[in-house]
Order: C-alpha cells, then structure tokens, then sequence
C-alpha cells in the first residue's frame, strides 16, 4: 500500500506491525460512521484529528511528509487488490475498509492552511485490466422494488443525468428494478461506456424494511437490494452485483453507485473486474449531495473529453457550499490505472458556463418541483426547525441552463392568522432542497395553546415572472402542543418537553433541599452539579448521587405522586405529555411524564440528564459525570502501538464487512448504540432510575437497580436521548403560552 503524491514524486510505503492495519480500518469506519456525536464539537474534533496524525505517523505517514503531500494537492492512496477465495474475498480489505478521505483531510487540517485537496484510489489489480468499452452508450439502472417502491423520484435521476452528459452518449438505456440476472443480461448485451446504479444499499434498506432495528447490523453484507423472480425484494452482495455490471466483453469505462456504503467493496469490485473508474459513497451521504455531485460530475465529464479525474475534482468544488451537510463523509473514486502524476492543466481554474435560458419554452418543461408537506405538524418539530412543514420540497432544474428569479411563497394558516415564508432563488445547481429551510414563526398565543388537533392549510406557490410554475393549497392538521408523536420523524424531539423553567420545577427543587442537608448532614450542602465532584475520593461522584437523591425524595414524600394513564388522544402513535405543572398539580404522571419531569429537575441543577425509550415505556438516567460522557461521544479510546497493552475496538469479534447503521443525531443513542449505552450504565457512568417506582413509594436505590433491569433486553431497548447534547443541537424547550408574563 502507497500514498503518492501529485506529481508522482513522492510514494510513501504504508508500514505496520501484523493486524494493526486491520485494526486501524475498523476503528476509523467506526469514528466515521459515529461522526454526528463530535463533529460539530471544535475540541472533540481536535482530538479527532490529533488521533489521526497519531495512526498516520505510527504506519510510516510522519508530519513531514503528510504536509509535502497536502500541499501538492491531491495524495493518491494505491491499494493491492489480493483475490483469496470465491465471491471476491481478498486479504487487502483494510485498505479499501479505512476511510482514506476522512483520515487524511482530518490529519491534514493543520497544513492546508484553508486549500483543497483531494483523496483519490488507484486498486492495483494482479492481472492486466480487460479492455475498456469502446461503447457510446450508458446503462441507468435504478432499483426500488417491494417494500422499499415509491421512496425516491428516479425518473427526475435520470433526466437529470441524461442532460447533463448532453453529446457524451449517443444513448442512456434505463433498466427499472432489475434482477441481478437482468442487470447481467444487459451489460453483456450492451456493453455501456458509463453504468449509473442508483437504489437502496443493503443498510439503508433494512432500516426502511425493519424500523425497529431488530436485524442484527453484523448478519448485513455490503450490497444493494434488487428484485427476485417473485418481484421480492432481495439483498444481493456487492461481488455478484459488480459481477453482473461487469459482465459485457468490453468493460465500462465508468461505474457509478448512488448506494451508501458502496465504496469498499461494490466498487472497488467492479474496478477489480474490470471497469475503468469507479464512483461510490464510504457510508451515508444526504440525497441532495449525491444529486448535485453526480449532476456536475457528468457536466464536466461531458465537457472534459471524458476525464474522469478532472470531473471528479469540479465536481466537488460545488459542494463547498453545502460542508455543513457534508459531515465528513467520503465521495470515493476508484481508478484502474495510476492517476498520478496529475496532468498540467488539473489545478486550472475553469468556468463552465451555463447555457443560456431558452425563453421560449414554457419552465414546466425543464424545471420539477417535488413537493410532500407533513401531514400532522408536531409543534416540537415545528419549534426546533427540522424539516418542520415538508418531508420534501426539491425543485430540479433539469436542464444545464440558467435560472434566475425563481419565487418560493408558503403559507400556513392557523385560525384567522398567516404565516409566511418567501424566497426568491438563483439556482446554481440543479437542484435545490428548501425542506430544511422554510420555516415560520409560531409566536401566537393560539399556536402555542392548542388543546385538540386543527385541521389547517398551507398554500404554495413557486413562479418566475409571470409563469407559474405550482400553485397548490394542501390540507395538514396542527397538532396540540403537549402532543409528541413516537414516531421517527419526531421521537428525537422529545428533549423539548423537558421544561426546566416550569415553575413546578423550582418548587420541587426547593423541597429537595432539606432533604440533600440531610443526606450530606451539611446545613450549607447545595444543588452545584458537577462541581462537587472529588476525583480524589473513593466514590468521586457521591455529592452528584446526593444531589438526585434529594430530587427523589422530594417527589416521594412530598408530593406523593400516583400513576395515571395518559390522555385521550385522537390521532395514532401520538401521547400527550404532562408538564411538571401537571404532574405537581394533579399528583400523578404517567411513565414518561414522570421521566420529563425528573429530568427537568435535573437539568435545572445542572446534571445532564438522558431520557431511556424502551418498546412501551420510558423512563430517566443521569451521567455521574462530564468526562465519560465525552469520552462516549469522541468514540472510543485511540488505538497504542504497544503490544502488550492493544487496545479492543467495539467490533474486535465482528466480521470486517459489517457496517452499520449511521446515528442520525449526536444526542440519540438509537439501538445500534445500545451495546455502549449498556457498558456506560454497567461502569456507573450512566445511572438509570425507574421513576414508576415513585408511584409505589419505592426507594433511590431500588429505582437504580430496576433501571438496570430494564435495560436487559436489546430487543426492548429503542433508543437513549441525551438532553445536554440536545441542547448543544438547538433542541430547546417549548415556549408554551402557559409560562407567558411569569
């Protein structure tokens, strides 16, 4: 294994004790894919980085030459490809597994000085590569059958693409839900100079056809789902899939896969039978990166004379723009044949103009707009401004034309009140995604104290000049503000209904306080949070543990709560919640309820409380103290070259070519985090309490120990939220009217 630099002068063997290598990949797949929990964090991603100069300098890649070689401008990291076995099993995983892109650009940040450079891969094949397709044709094969149908618009896909290639395919074949038989069939048939396979990869998929995670992420193989003969949906594993696209006389000179996790293996497989270059994600990208970096690509592949290099690096310029969606992952491209050194005109500045609009005809013609309001608005989604009207509102411009004055207008109406939102857009992509955007202000008092559920509208408009291009008023319903919706569109909001400044709050804080005198027989003993810890004591964190207590006991004696159910509702997987109010006011609480209110109680004091959801119930937690709680989120801890002291990686036992499903938000720990949360819980750095043990006057100590309990079963474990890290993601509590003109 090599990295060599962009002038080809500089080659630097990778070197490594046996089964660090191994060890490496694994570990950096895993910080990757567990990015969310640190990226946005500026010391936890230091840390990130110094570990990965550590890796580099301690397999043969010293500051020195890391820095010529950043400087150069791009590094290209050539990778042995070393078939062992059928269905392409090779001893050289490692070097396809590790994350090149994300080591070495967060390893290099300190010498870019602000300059781009770019990560390529050159797989050395043992035999000579066959020859390349002297086709002028291309295959699109998109794939979405069974249960996973009808969840992504590849008809606009492949406008797009064929547009955008213009002059550089006389033809683009589409093959629609394909079986791999099919998509043999047709490569041998065809042999195209370009393949495009964009569905569902074998991760993503499962998450879709099994929400509750309950296939164990270790039995899941890199690959895509197609189809079966019975029209099944059917996980196929990336050497047979590369096999069939692969499978004409005259090899593509380019493959591309708009799949998740497809660069390890699926592509760097088609690259080793034979295709020229191949495009591929290291794990999850969001569908409008891949939209625009497949579209520009294609462009400049058009207007290159088909160099896929050149193509690869305007390709990227644009998504510049978008680094904060980025989020670290790695767009891949796998060549056939050395790409260094790289041609004189690489690093030339080039302007691609847009052609000019055709004002003859009509927008509908060239310009889509994909639009799918949130039926039900949860008003905590609405709050936190996530995706909070639409599930989607893309518009395409399918064309490489101009577009200039595009006017976005919507509006939703809650009683005799409008709330806008308008925009007016110059498109320099090709597609635009504003779900994230339009947002409205739901400051009213009647938003804010809705009790039932109002059936209401939004009204959309999208125009240029005097062309409409949609004008649509869609019906949704607003729901209660204290009604959260279990569901995966609004579980991760749970964090803003717990609600430190509800005045019941303070209250059961103030009642605690004799009781924490009492525990700490101190008449000066006080809620300081953290900073009571004593890291020289025998139990550092026992003044945090008091302070709970007292919170407990509080809510046990003094206000003596009951169990109820929850209130009626009227619309599926919805609850409503009690605010500590409620709860204080009425004495009882369901289980949840209880959980928000201890939580709260607990926030207002300055200990980070977590919220654990299980099948059917929930129930609170706390860390005992900061410092494992970032230690959780940084991952784990980095890899030691001393033999005698390795460090274990969280999949030591697990086969290499597990992947896993990529935590969504940095404070949801979701059940591919369950094996950690439960390490963390089993170490005392977590410690979980059964608050219905309030309700039956049950003791602190006898809350932990049936927290424990609960957490026995994987197959009942959802997910653990963490309010801190939620309030680090702007996830605050509701404004709800009630705490108007305190």
């Amino acid at each position: 294994m090599l990295l060599r630099s962009a002038d080809g002068q500089t080659a630097i063997p990778i070197s490594a004790r046996p089964g660090l290598l191994q060890r490496l990949a694994k570990h950096w797949h895993y910080v990757l894919r567990t990015r969310r929990r640190w990226i946005d964090d500026p010391a936890l991603r230091e840390t990130i980085e110094q570990r990965a100069r550590d890796h580099l300098q301690a397999v043969g890649v010293g500051p020195d030459a890391l820095a010529y070689m950043v400087r150069s401008g791009l590094i290209e990291v050539s990778v042995a490809y070393q078939p062992g076995g059928p269905q392409g099993v090779d001893t050289g995983w490692e070097g396809r597994l590790l994350p090149w892109e994300h080591l070495l650009s967060a390893a290099a940040r300190r010498y870019r000085g602000g300059r781009p450079f770019l990560v390529v891969r050159h797989l050395r094949v043992p035999a000579a590569p066959p020859p390349l397709s002297a086709s002028d044709g291309g295959l699109f094969i998109h794939s979405a059958p069974g249960g996973l149908r009808g969840r992504y618009n590849f008809e606009t896909e492949g406008t797009v693409l064929s547009e955008h290639l213009g002059d550089a395919l006389r033809t683009l074949d589409a093959l629609e839900n394909p079986t791999v038989e099919g998509i043999r069939r047709a490569a041998g048939k065809l042999c195209p100079r370009i393949v495009h396979l964009s569905g569902w990869d074998s991760f993503q998929g499962m998450r879709i056809l099994d929400p509750e995670q309950k296939t164990p992420v270790a039995t899941i193989r890199d690959g895509a789902f197609l189809r079966d003969d019975a029209w099944k949906e059917t996980m196929v594993e990336s050497y047979p899939l590369a096999e069939a696209i692969t499978a004409g006389a005259m090899k593509p000179a380019i493959a591309s896969f708009n799949l998740y996790y497809s660069s390890a293996r699926t592509a760097a497989f088609a690259v080793a039978l034979g295709a020229g270059s191949a495009l591929a994600f290291q794990d999850t990208v969001e569908d409008i990166m891949a939209e625009i970096f497949f579209a520009n690509f294609y462009l400049h592949l058009a207007h290159s004379g088909f160099r896929p290099l050149v193509a690869f690096r305007r390709a990227l310029e644009p998504l510049a723009a978008y680094k904060g969606r980025l989020h670290g992952t790695g767009i891949v491209l796998w060549s056939s044949q050395p790409l260094t050194p790289v041609p004189a005109d690489f690093n030339a500045h080039v302007e691609l103009p847009l052609r000019p609009e055709n004002t003859a005809q009509r927008l509908s013609r060239w310009v889509r707009a994909e639009i799918a309001p949130r039926p039900k608005l949860n008003y905590a989604v609405l709050h936190n401004g996530r995706r909070p009207l639409f599930s989607n509102f893309s518009i395409y411009r399918l064309r490489p034309h101009a577009l200039r004055d595009l006017e976005v207008e919507v509006e939703l109406r809650v009683g005799g009140e409008r709330f806008p939102y308008k925009r007016t857009l110059e498109m320099t992509d090709h597609v635009v995604d504003l779900a994230d955007q339009i947002g409205v202000g739901l400051t009213s008092r009647l938003a804010r104290s809705l009790q039932e559920a109002v059936r209401t509208t939004l009204h959309v408009r999208i125009a240029r000049r005097e062309e409409q291009l949609r004008s649509e008023t869609m019906q949704v319903s607003l729901l209660p503000v204290n009604e959260w919706r279990d569901d995966d569109a609004s579980r991760p909001w749970l964090p803003s209904f717990v609600l430190p400044r509800d005045p019941a709050v303070l209250k059961i804080i103030v009642a605690a306080q004799r009781y924490l005198m009492a525990i700490e027989d101190d008449a000066n003993a006080g809620f300081d949070g953290y900073q009571s810890l004593n890291p020289g004591a025998e139990e550092p964190a026992a003044n945090v543990d008091a302070q709970v207590r007292a919170v407990w006991y509080a809510l046990l004696h003094r206000y003596a709560l009951n169990y109820i159910n929850p209130p009626p509702t009227f619309t599926s997987e919805s609850q409503r919640l009690r605010t500590p109010s409620d709860v204080l006011q009425g004495r009882r609480g369901t289980c949840i309820d209880l959980a928000l209110t201890l939580a709260a109680c607990l926030e207002y004091i300055g200990i980070y409380p977590v919220i654990f959801l299980l099948e059917g119930h929930a129930f609170p937690g706390y860390w005992r103290n900061h410092e494992a709680r970032d230690e959780l989120r940084v991952t784990r801890p980095p890899l030691v070259e001393d033999e005698s002291t390795p460090t274990p990686l969280p999949d030591e036992e697990v086969e290499e070519e597990a992947g896993s499903y990529v935590q969504r938000y940095a404070w949801e720990f979701d059940r591919s985090r369950y094996g950690e949360v439960l390490e963390a819980v089993r170490g005392g750095d977590i410690v979980p309490l059964e608050t219905t043990l309030l309700t039956n006057r049950g003791g602190f100590w006898e809350a932990v120990e049936e927290g424990i309990r609960n957490l026995d079963s994987a197959g009942q474990f959802h997910s653990m939220l963490d309010i801190g890290l939620a309030r680090e993601g702007d996830v605050t509590p509701l404004p709800l009217a009630a705490f108007d003109g305190e």
